[in-house]
């Protein structure tokens, strides 16, 4: 996986959300700021121009290079992706949390994003299910799923929320720490009275 792609791709793939949840004006913000990390110097500027003045140019930008990006990411394996994410997990969690949150993610290392991704989703479909054939079996395997996965899954979303909140407007900076400080704090030992 090409990590600095991912970087550079990713305000496209804010964009692109933006565009679906109609907010073009931070669409366009998140364009900008794509344009910048492609560093494309005088035509970068060209292109910021048009990004401006139309409307089906950019959402078409947004939409190429948000499946270029969605594509890396799918195919990260989750030892990648903490390593991705590694300066926001040490940002973010204090020393003993961070080595908790590290053997978590080495414990998956080598299945990709869309690997873990999917057995999530099918978990939350077999949940949501109105279709009276899932058995009760099915449905403890589903939520036994989704804990297993929960401490992959929650801090990579939450990171990728955090940067497109970082992209539109309000800092969650706080909230995202006291999170994940929640998530990964060190199991201790009870003692035995």
């Amino acid at each position: 996986m090409a990590l600095e792609d991912l970087k550079r791709y990713r305000p496209a793939a804010v964009a692109a959300e933006f565009y679906q949840e109609g907010n073009e004006t931070a669409a366009k913000g998140a364009l900008e700021k794509l344009v910048t990390t492609l560093d494309m110097g005088k035509d970068g500027k060209v292109l910021l121009d048009v990004i401006k003045k139309s409307d089906e140019g950019d959402k078409r930008l947004a939409n190429t290079y948000a499946q270029s990006y969605e594509e890396i990411l799918m195919s990260a394996t989750i030892k990648e992706m903490f390593e991705f994410y590694n300066n926001d997990f040490k940002e973010y969690l204090d020393e003993d949390s961070y080595k908790e949150a590290e053997k978590v993610f080495e414990e998956y290392g080598e299945e990709t994003y869309k690997n873990i991704f999917s057995k999530v989703i099918g978990a939350h479909e077999i949940l949501k299910s109105k279709r009276p054939n899932i058995t009760e079996k099915e449905k403890e395997a589903a939520k036994s799923t989704l804990e297993k996965y929960s401490k992959l899954t929650v801090p990579l979303q939450s990171f990728e929320k955090f940067e497109m909140e970082k992209l539109s407007g309000p800092n969650e900076k706080e909230a995202l720490k006291k999170n994940l400080t929640e998530m990964f704090k060190p199991q201790k030992k009870e003692e035995k009275k």
